[in-house]
């Protein structure tokens, strides 16, 4: 997701706090990671309107730690209020709505719903091909979700088939060298 650490933004940030305690090896920080999100959540709840973009931005936060917590139900239900409101103020077309719906498929097939998985995959491939770029990450990792759907159901054909679309978007945006390209090779 992020290229260039020296340019980040605010969401960055945001997406960047668990993942960075999952390799510190805190056992406590997605608690506490938790607990700050939630406060956040709380306090703009009491002063902005419920379809604010920042109140969808805590939502998928929670949502987030919730899933490296591996609490599926409870990145679910955060993931998928982070999409209604999001949705309430973009509508359905809008390029961060493809995250959303991968997010989603992520907690899907970890809990190894591959039918509703694949459908949030291909809700995410249908907004992301319609609002960004065709080369843009987001459309890679949906290709990634897809092919990792298809192999899981031992379709290795059509699983190749979209690891193939992925590491060609991958090579052209981010080159080489970066840890999604490595990814898509290990999953080929």
């Amino acid at each position: 997701r992020i290229k260039d650490s020296t340019n980040l933004d605010r969401d960055d940030y945001f997406y960047l706090i668990p993942k960075i305690m999952h390799f510190d090896g805190d056992k406590d920080y997605l608690k506490r990671c938790l607990d700050f999100y939630k406060k956040s959540l709380k306090i703009s709840l009491s002063v902005l309107k419920d379809n604010n973009p920042d109140i969808a931005t805590y939502n998928n936060n929670i949502g987030l730690t919730y899933y490296y917590k591996g609490d599926y139900y409870s990145a679910l239900e955060y993931y998928e209020k982070a999409l209604k409101i999001s949705m309430s103020i973009h509508g359905e077309n809008y390029p961060a709505a493809a995250v959303n719906y991968n997010n989603i498929g992520l907690v899907y097939f970890n809990l190894d719903d591959y039918d509703r998985a694949l459908e949030c995959y291909e809700k995410a491939l249908k907004v992301g091909s319609s609002t960004l770029d065709e080369n843009h990450p987001t459309i890679a990792t949906t290709y990634n979700n897809i092919g990792t759907i298809y192999y899981s159901r031992e379709n290795y054909k059509r699983a190749l088939e979209y690891y193939e679309k992925a590491l060609k978007i991958q090579l052209s945006v981010l080159g080489e060298d970066h840890s999604d390209v490595a990814t898509t090779y290990n999953n080929i």
